[in-house]
């Protein structure tokens, strides 16, 4: 330990004598007192802009509106329900069924493999013995386990780490009736009926029945279970498999600010603008020249702008921030497994290469988006995160994890070759040592000019030449992009009103006409001009205070916080947005839907984080 206190004190000793650091340091310094004393800093760290917007009249019609969910829960519809037979029996199954002994279960699993392997070989004449096994297996595990399926779920660790709350169904002993019902009768017709089934239907769809089953109870129970799905999903799932999700989980949270005390809505500066937005999303659809199409797009975007409510509202504790940032973090981790696989399993596509200017580059990782600009976008939103939780975790485990993460991130963004997300990162670092303590600034100027003078003999030859050709306009995208733009502009002298309408088919309607040397495109190559065409100047101006609020909020946080890791996370959240909008002044960062779910989910958790540090939850 000596030793290394010795090794990390010269290197410190050494950094801060060295005249490269010394200059970094005088340049942050010069940028950072005129940053303090602009008018720019003055509206960002303005602690009241967030409460005045969201108390605006607009903001007090949109609670307004959620609170009638309140009350008609409260004057009509609690009472209702209370009262139905139907519910009535419902709540008794399910209570009776959380308070049956895990053995139940066990013995449960034991008699639909005896069910399953006489039903199967009488029929048949043959047993599938790997089906007969998981049966057996699963009553197995469970016939010798005594506690109830409430402790084991409700008192469990993970349980108790991610929702941080009693059990759903509200009891803490097992009701009454459950002592007349013998539950040795249900284990064996309910495992009779189980193993049959599975004679006659693919064990698959049995067992994918039971837990759509399972998962749809702990979604009406606790809608986290949604915004942890979406949160760790996002990046797989198809899009209208997200929106389904999105969907469900905000009619269980609205029926949870009916029935339940445990949610309330929530309104800030930034989400009474993407409200806004979301509205001007609809009108714009109608207003489009293909109406149809822009319409469901609407619709689609508006669910996905909705999930940004749905995080600030239940991630309302530092815990569940937390919780959520490690799902968010390991799912990206997967998404970094993909695109290693694909680069050592030689799965190689040139359709987003110049094979002309760089012969030598044949591949482009893509990981689960399609797309290698794609997934350098969102790459964007998560390796500053990764980075920052090596320094805020106290636990070695869990810097060496994040520590793993950041590695296999960048190698993957290294691999994406998008030149737009190599400055984009470095953006991202020279924002986030602005934010950073002046150790950290000294540290990681170190690290970075260390970087750029290895680089040359570090990274791959390939890697080079793509940064290095950003400024080459003979470069076939860059030279399509300028065109695209350039046409883009001219449209909008026309269309700058309501623009043209939602998606590719309403753009390519007007842009063809606007188009120089015959440059077409499915979209403007940059998120402003895109919102601007489709939607017109006044939503691109409303989707700009959405974002200018996001900061006003997490800097503002920032300022207060005593905290050095939860400022150093704040100031992570912030250089991941604005790399995020620095690589969208060259792309269509929204054109993947999931993209910008993962963006207004991202938002969210942020926000939500912002919140708790000023508020003081640790939950």
């Amino acid at each position: 330990m000596d030793f290394i206190g010795k090794t990390k004190e010269t290197f410190k000793n050494y950094c801060e004598g060295s005249l490269i650091i010394r200059g970094f340091k005088a340049i942050a310094r010069f940028f950072a007192s005129l940053f303090n004393n602009s008018l720019v800093a003055a509206a960002f760290t303005s602690e009241s802009l967030d409460e005045r917007v969201a108390g605006s009249f607009f903001g007090r019609a949109i609670f307004a509106f959620f609170g009638l969910f309140k009350s008609a829960g409260d004057k009509v519809l609690k009472d209702a329900l209370h009262d139905s037979a139907i519910i009535g029996a419902v709540r008794t199954i399910l209570n009776w069924l959380f308070f049956l002994p895990l053995y139940i279960y066990g013995a449960t699993g034991l008699i639909a493999s005896m069910s399953y392997g006489a039903a199967c070989y009488l029929l048949h004449g043959y047993v599938n013995y790997i089906v007969f096994s998981a049966f057996f297996a699963f009553g197995l595990l469970l016939v010798f386990v005594k506690a109830p399926l409430s402790t084991a779920t409700f008192n469990s660790a993970i349980f108790r780490a991610i929702f941080k709350g009693k059990a759903a169904l509200g009891a803490k002993e097992a009701p009454a009736y459950q002592k007349r019902i013998t539950p040795l009768i249900f284990s064996v017709a309910f495992g009779a009926v189980l193993g049959m089934l599975t004679v006659y239907f693919s064990p698959l769809y049995v067992l994918g029945a039971f837990f759509a089953a399972a998962y749809a109870l702990a979604l009406i129970c606790y809608p986290e279970t949604g915004i942890y799905t979406a949160v760790a999903l996002a990046p797989f799932l198809p899009t209208m498999v997200l929106a389904g999700l999105i969907a469900v989980t905000s009619v269980c949270f609205v029926l949870g600010l009916i029935f339940s005390d445990r949610y309330s809505f929530k309104m800030d500066g930034a989400g009474l603008f993407a409200l806004t937005f979301a509205l001007l999303l609809l009108i714009c659809a109608v207003t489009s020249y293909t109406p149809a199409a822009s319409i469901r797009i609407a619709l689609l975007e508006i669910l996905f702008i909705f999930s940004y409510f749905l995080i600030i509202a239940m991630a309302d504790t530092k815990r569940k921030v937390f919780n959520l940032i490690f799902v968010y973090l390991t799912s990206s981790l997967f998404t970094g497994f993909v695109g290693i696989y694909q680069y050592l399993s030689g799965m190689t596509d040139q359709t987003w290469v110049d094979t002309e200017l760089f012969e030598q580059l044949s591949f482009r990782a893509y990981s689960t988006f399609e797309n290698p600009n794609v997934y350098g976008e969102y790459l964007l939103l998560t390796i500053v995160i990764a980075g920052a939780m090596i320094l805020v975790s106290k636990k070695l485990v869990s810097k060496i994890y994040y520590l793993g993460v950041s590695a296999v991130l960048f190698v993957n963004l290294a691999l994406t070759y998008s030149r737009g997300c190599y400055l984009a990162i470095l953006v991202a670092g020279v924002i986030f040592i602005f934010f950073a303590a002046k150790k950290l600034a000294v540290l990681f100027s170190g690290l970075f000019a260390g970087a750029v003078f290895v680089s040359p003999w570090v990274l791959p030859r390939s890697v080079i030449d793509r940064f290095a050709s950003i400024s080459n306009l003979s470069d076939s995208s860059t030279a399509y992009r300028i065109n695209i733009w350039r046409g883009t502009v001219l449209m909008l002298k026309d269309f700058w009103a309501l623009g043209t309408g939602l998606g590719r088919d309403a753009f390519n309607v007007i842009y063809p006409r606007y188009a120089l040397s015959t440059i077409f495109a499915p979209h403007a190559h940059c998120l402003y001009l895109q919102i601007a065409a489709e939607m017109g100047v006044m939503p691109l101006v409303i989707f700009l205070c959405m974002v200018f609020c996001f900061f006003n909020l997490n800097i503002t946080a920032f300022i207060k916080s005593k905290d050095r890791q939860y400022k150093i996370l704040i100031a992570a959240f912030i250089s991941a947005a604005s790399a995020f909008l620095f690589e969208s002044l060259f792309e269509y960062t929204f054109y993947n839907y999931r993209v910008f779910l993962i963006f207004f989910m991202f938002l969210g958790l942020a926000n939500a984080f912002s919140k708790v540090v000023r508020e003081g939850k640790n939950g």
